[in-house]
């Protein structure tokens, strides 16, 4: 459990919530399972990349309050998950072409830097290197 329940586990958890609640008010457009493993590929993504940069050697930021694993940290995982649903799905429906591709993929990447960047204000991450 966290030490104290704070504007970063608050964060977390409105963007989660946010998130998932946003996938589930869409239409659906495919099947279930496809849903279900977007998230768990993107949460091993999370995952895999948290154990690659944030462990040593490289050390380069902790997550949340505590250099130990917290419930919250788990939460984080999933934070990603609705937004990765999100773009795929926007991706579907609107079946950008030719030039259309690359200003989506740059929208989708400032609005992760933007989400990163909030992450960041919010003390979800806190870098050391």
């Amino acid at each position: 459990m966290p030490e104290q329940f704070n504007e970063n586990e608050w964060f977390i958890i409105f963007t989660t919530v946010c998130g998932f609640i946003l996938i589930l008010l869409l239409p659906r457009r495919y099947p279930h399972v496809i849903s279900i493993l977007m998230v768990l590929f993107t949460v091993t993504i999370a995952i895999i990349m948290d154990h690659l940069i944030a462990t040593p050697p490289l050390d380069l930021y902790d997550l949340n309050d505590l250099e130990k694993y917290e419930i919250t940290d788990i939460i984080t995982y999933l934070m990603y998950s609705p937004y990765a649903l999100l773009c795929v799905y926007l991706f579907d429906k609107f079946d950008p072409k030719g030039k259309y591709i690359t200003t989506y993929v740059v929208f989708w990447s400032f609005f992760a830097l933007g989400f990163e960047w909030l992450a960041v204000f919010f003390n979800v991450f806190k870098f050391s290197g």
